[in-house]
């Protein structure tokens, strides 16, 4: 990977992007700021970048907003969002819009360069649709609702992609399955159990096509995506 990759930088609070635009140049990279949505969008049509990094809410055009918009561009071009929203619906709805990875604020800054990095080598971009590699031999492509592993698609439907999804936002720890159940299903509380359990089953079947990844689960209702 060529660290002298050109990174558009949307932000509209300009002291936070400032911070986070020299933590990304003493890395080597090049990074425009751009102060909202709007802006960020001219940047993009008029000249070429390796890698799109957004905020959630911006003025004008939101971070999803121009997710849609350069997806319909481009279905190459990877997007991160870099946000201070931490609802789950919020991670849900980004990453059905096309993103390659989502982070809240309040994540290391390293973590954030080292998934810019892994994207910039190939791992999470692929020139189809936004992915996310579960592992060297399983990618889920949440536009598709799909998985797939050695080349061979194995479907997931849109429950259990937003079920994935969820568990993939707090990967290596406990979620609570009353959180992942208020999420997902609008049903009495007897129901949603059932549903968990039932929706549970069916994606570690789904996954169980690479052994190295496991959904655990323990008492008092929580699970935890475990990935190599």
């Amino acid at each position: 990977m060529n660290n002298m990759c050109q990174i558009l930088y949307a932000e509209d609070d300009i002291d936070f992007g400032e911070i986070v635009k020299k933590r990304l140049e003493s890395e080597s990279f090049r990074v425009k700021l751009c102060p909202d949505g709007k802006e960020a969008w001219r940047e993009i049509r008029e000249n070429p970048y390796d890698i799109i990094l957004l905020d959630y809410d911006m003025p004008g055009i939101d971070g999803i907003e121009l997710t849609k918009m350069i997806r319909q561009r481009s279905m190459v071009l990877p997007i991160v969002i870099y946000s201070s929203y931490t609802e789950p619906d919020t991670t849900i709805e980004a990453y059905q819009a096309g993103v390659n990875n989502f982070f809240t604020k309040n994540y290391d800054p390293n973590i954030l360069i080292l998934s810019i990095k892994t994207i910039l080598s190939g791992r999470n971009s692929n020139a189809e649709s936004s992915m996310i590699g579960l592992s060297e031999d399983l990618v889920f492509y949440p536009e598709q609702n799909m998985l797939v592993c050695h080349g061979k698609e194995y479907p997931l439907g849109k429950e259990l992609s937003r079920l994935l999804i969820l568990l993939y936002t707090h990967v290596n720890h406990w979620t609570s399955g009353d959180f992942i159940t208020g999420m997902l299903w609008n049903l009495p509380l007897k129901d949603k159990d059932v549903a968990l359990r039932q929706n549970i089953l069916r994606l570690r079947e789904k996954i169980s096509v690479d052994p190295s990844i496991q959904i655990e689960n323990r008492p008092g209702g929580f699970y935890r995506l475990n990935l190599p």
